[in-house]
């Protein structure tokens, strides 16, 4: 979810048997006007709770600035669920880099998290997956996988699956659903991540 959802009843969402929420924190130099009010509510409702960012930069300068952005908003919360460096942007998605240039943005960006006790991942649809991101960012990082409609083909592992919009009791109009493969919040404690 985003500021684009609006005001969020999260308490109507946990009754409507939803377990977690991803909430987007911003997106290039912008921050999402409602993450703070959104991250609050979930927590209240007894929602589980995972980050993320949509990045904008297509530069590793760029990218170290947008991971300073994103911890400089995300940092007073724990996270049950990992943080995500988002790549579904037409600003990267569509840059035409090479799988080594976007290897190295992705890295700039994830690696700033890491001695901080992150668990960060990477959130980018099926396509721009397969076809832009080489298998070494796949051994390193978790992968939020965006593939509306079909079972993915995508052969990498993937612990979240993005599978299309849905109507969800408490959330104005549709939003975003997702699958979870992992247990996730037993993950975090055991190895003390994400705060």
């Amino acid at each position: 979810v985003s500021e684009d959802n609006g005001y969020i009843d999260w308490n109507s969402v946990k009754s409507a048997g939803y377990r977690f929420g991803v909430i987007r924190a911003g997106s290039g130099e912008t921050s999402d006007q409602l993450f703070y009010v959104n991250m609050e509510n979930a927590k209240a409702a007894g929602i589980y709770c995972a980050a993320y960012w949509q990045a904008q930069s297509t530069t590793e300068e760029g990218m170290k600035k947008e991971a300073e952005a994103f911890h400089s908003i995300i940092k007073d919360y724990s996270y049950e669920y990992p943080i995500y460096l988002d790549l579904t942007s037409p600003a990267i998605a569509d840059a035409g880099l090479t799988k080594e240039e976007y290897s190295q943005l992705i890295t700039a960006f994830c690696s700033y998290f890491e001695g901080m006790r992150y668990y960060i991942g990477v959130r980018a649809d099926e396509s721009f997956l397969s076809n832009c991101l080489g298998d070494d960012v796949f051994a390193a990082y978790d992968v939020y996988l965006v593939n509306s409609g079909d079972k993915p083909t995508f052969k990498n592992k993937y612990g979240i699956w993005q599978h299309g919009q849905e109507s969800v009791q408490g959330v104005l109009g549709n939003t975003d659903v997702a699958y979870c493969y992992r247990v996730y919040p037993s993950v975090m404690s055991y190895y003390g991540l994400n705060g």
